[in-house]
């Protein structure tokens, strides 16, 4: 258990020594709508914090209407990353994130979406 606490407490310091800490995001989604006002949050916290690492980044805010997972919502997310992936040099890979219920947002498509952002994350580390 403390070489747990240890390790977590090291990733911490260094992602603090980056200035950069990209949160994961949970889809808490009830009472009617598929997508929580806490994840689209999370999402465009994670894209504000990497507009702000990134010089000259043209990067959208996301918003989902509606009840049920817009398409306009889940493309905008993806146009951010390819934006992103465009953008940053070497070689940096990000999924194509895709969600197949218009009900919820699938597990699939959270996972994509972190791991894109762990991605870039890593990726921004291994620069500096």
């Amino acid at each position: 258990m403390k070489k747990l606490i240890m390790t977590l407490l090291l990733m911490m310091i260094s992602y603090a020594a980056h200035g950069l800490y990209l949160q994961t995001c949970y889809n808490n989604g009830f009472a009617g709508n598929a997508v929580s006002f806490s994840y689209q949050n999370c999402v465009n916290q994670n894209f504000s914090q990497l507009k702000r690492e990134i010089p000259n980044s043209f990067i959208s805010y996301c918003r989902n209407s509606g009840a049920l997972v817009d398409y306009f919502y889940t493309n905008c997310i993806a146009d951010n990353f390819r934006a992103l992936e465009r953008q940053l040099s070497g070689p940096l890979y990000l999924r194509y994130c895709t969600n197949s219920n218009s009900e919820t947002l699938g597990y699939f498509y959270r996972a994509c979406v972190k791991d894109n952002f762990s991605s870039l994350q890593r990726h921004l580390q291994q620069i500096d």
